[in-house]
């Protein structure tokens, strides 16, 4: 019953990791493929920029790693944020306020 037709343990090693190969490359290149193909690729690496250089100046201590972990919503928020050191507008030059 062993004819030519029975498969040998290195002719399955070989598919196995042809297979794991393929599946690896298809991936990643499927990856990539996804996030240069985001149109809003460029606008939310100039967002993650921006809200790394607020949050560094807001709290010197605040890890790289927080702003990576941030959702879309949440970094359009931290690149808004107003670092109090930054603000020229006082009290005193709010119309109006004379008597508070």
């Amino acid at each position: 019953m062993s004819g030519s037709s029975s498969i040998t343990r290195n002719e399955v090693v070989q598919f196995v990791l042809r297979i794991s190969l393929v599946s690896i490359v298809t991936y990643y290149s499927a990856k990539w493929l996804m996030k240069n193909l985001d149109p809003t690729n460029k606008s939310k690496k100039k967002a993650i920029e921006k809200a790394e250089d607020i949050l560094r100046k807001l709290g010197p201590n605040i890890k790289r790693q927080a702003v990576t972990n941030l959702n879309d919503y949440e970094l359009v928020i931290a690149s808004h944020l107003v670092v109090p050191e930054n603000i020229s507008v006082s009290w005193d030059s709010i119309a109006g306020l004379d008597h508070v």
